[in-house]
């Protein structure tokens, strides 16, 4: 017999499941990243100042700033 995926909990009883608050939040460095953009607008610096690597905060900047998360903070 094939294995069987496990069932997921239905939705039609109108319970949700608790949400994982820390998944909400942001991290130190993405605190201070915010932080940091907001003194200047310039990504690659607001990645350097907030503790990120000198060597890769221009795509460390511009994924920080597509993400959802960081774009509300």
């Amino acid at each position: 017999m094939a294995s069987e995926r496990p069932k997921q909990p239905s939705s039609i009883s109108g319970q949700t499941a608790p949400v994982d608050a820390s998944r909400d939040e942001l991290t130190a460095k993405q605190r201070a990243f915010v932080r940091e953009y907001l003194v200047d607008g310039v990504g690659k610096q607001a990645a350097i100042r907030g503790g990120y690597s000198e060597h890769s905060a221009e795509v460390t900047a511009s994924k920080l700033l597509r993400n959802a998360k960081v774009s509300a903070g």
